[in-house]
């Protein structure tokens, strides 16, 4: 991942490729129900496996990520506030006062 790329571009990345994964198992679930060959199952339930385990990698990067997009709108909102308050309190008062001395 480059340095560029944004929380919301990952998690727009992950969620396509958890989906893609998921295409996939179901894919291979509906093989395993055709397949009767037991070497044939084998590697398909391994494959099975694997896809699983990936999902759920991609799943918990995917909540991780979404913690921290929470965390940074936060901070942003709390920045924003504490400039609105600046300006009603300090910038707001010193140009009324600029007024009432001319």
């Amino acid at each position: 991942m480059s340095a560029a790329t944004t929380i919301v571009g990952q998690i727009s990345r992950l969620e396509k490729e958890t989906a893609a994964f998921k295409i996939q198992l179901d894919d291979i679930d509906n093989q395993l129900k055709s397949v009767t060959n037991e070497p044939d199952r084998r590697i398909l339930y391994k494959i099975a496996e694997t896809l699983k385990a990936d999902v759920e990698e991609k799943e918990s990067k995917l909540a991780h990520l979404r913690k921290e997009n929470r965390k940074t709108t936060l901070a942003a909102i709390f920045i924003f506030i504490i400039l609105i308050l600046f300006y009603v309190f300090i910038m707001s008062p010193l140009k009324q006062n600029k007024k009432s001395e001319n």
